[in-house]
């Protein structure tokens, strides 16, 4: 555009000198050519500048809202945390192999094993050999089809001591992909023992 535009104004030059030359029928249709080359190229730049302007409006208003959003959903997973953190649950999340990734301060409480220790590991570590073979089976049949399965276990903690857990285990599915397994345990040991105790006063 500018380069078309000083050959514009030369052109003018030229063609005031040669106001009675054979040239200036020549040179009117060329600077005519060089009105609409010019014009045009304006029109390209003003649309360039437009587009321009809108990506560039779209793109902070896409990175506004995505900021919004990611804020609030980080606010949502603090406390999220906070509250597996602090629950009086075990939770213990393993990966799609079965191995744990994650667990909460009361299990490590309840168990006496360490995230440490864990980490990595298959959560049949826990077992005591107390707990019957159908229950096993009848969790992993559901885990493999990716239901909820809820049930008790008779587990062993670091220390041998047997407790009761009454456990809920969730698949983490992900667009239809498996990730890992959510366990939330409830140590109904208290509960148990009482129930025993009961029983032994009616009965015996």
């Amino acid at each position: 555009a500018i380069q078309a535009k000083e050959h514009l104004i030369h052109i003018s030059t030229i063609s005031t000198e040669n106001q009675r030359t054979l040239f200036k029928p020549l040179l009117d249709d060329f600077r005519q050519t060089l009105v609409i080359f010019f014009e045009n190229a304006l029109r390209k730049e003003r649309l360039i500048a437009y587009f321009l302007f809108l990506s560039i409006f779209i793109f902070f208003g896409t990175l506004v809202i995505t900021y919004r959003n990611d804020k609030r959903n980080r606010s949502a997973l603090l406390r999220f945390r906070k509250a597996v953190e602090t629950s009086d649950n075990s939770i213990v999340i393993t990966d799609a192999d079965r191995l744990i990734t994650y667990v909460n301060e009361s299990f490590e409480t309840i168990s006496g094993y360490t995230s440490h220790e864990v980490l990595g590991k298959n959560p049949n570590i826990l077992k005591s050999g107390k707990t019957n073979d159908f229950t096993y089976q009848d969790m992993n049949n559901k885990l493999k089809t990716n239901q909820r399965w809820e049930g008790q276990f008779v587990n062993q903690k670091k220390d041998g001591t047997l407790y009761y857990e009454k456990v809920s285990i969730t698949p983490i599915v992900s667009e239809n992909i498996l990730e890992g397994f959510l366990a939330i345990k409830l140590d109904i040991t208290d509960i148990i023992e009482s129930k025993k105790k009961i029983e032994s006063l009616a009965y015996y």
